[in-house]
């Protein structure tokens, strides 16, 4: 009794298997594609519920990020301050701060701060003046007030830029 009972569900299993595929066929649908009723034809559109419509396409970029450099030069006799922002090495943005700072009338300049790929500041307080960097300004100035202010009095930001990288696609 039990075998044929097997028997016939596997039979039936196996006619209603032949009977959707035929379907499938009948319309003439492609892979990933389902047959719909459009008025009194049928057509096959996109089964948008299979994974592979589902997955965006996305073109992997690619490219390189540029390390950018700035550099702080004074003139501390001169009361002068040269600087260079976003050049493309430590060398070239010394160079630029010096001939910055020189075409301001100064007589002493040298670079006292390079930086890259970050921000600067320069904090002056009453007696003396300190560079800082770090990732903004604001975080910069922060910690450059913070540290002035415990030496001396009058802190305030003198200067401030960032070299930020740049990203050249290929």
């Amino acid at each position: 009794m039990k075998t044929q009972h097997l028997f016939l569900f596997g039979l039936m299993s196996a006619s209603i298997f032949a009977i959707s595929n035929s379907a499938q066929a009948e319309y003439g649908c492609q892979a990933g594609h389902i047959p719909v009723n459009q008025g009194p034809q049928q057509v096959c559109v996109a089964d948008y519920n299979l994974p592979h419509w589902n997955q965006t396409q996305r073109k992997k970029t690619t490219g390189y990020w540029q390390k950018t450099w700035g550099a702080i030069a004074p003139s501390p006799t001169d009361a002068i301050l040269g600087v260079a922002e976003s050049v493309g090495s430590k060398k070239e943005a010394e160079k630029i701060a010096i001939a910055d700072c020189k075409a301001k009338g100064g007589t002493d300049c040298e670079v006292d701060f390079a930086y890259h790929n970050q921000c600067a500041v320069m904090i002056v307080g009453s007696k003396t003046y300190q560079n800082y960097g770090n990732a903004t300004i604001a975080e910069a100035t922060q910690r450059g007030l913070a540290d002035c202010n415990q030496r001396e009095k009058g802190c305030r930001v003198y200067y401030s830029a960032c070299a930020k990288p740049i990203y050249h696609r290929r």
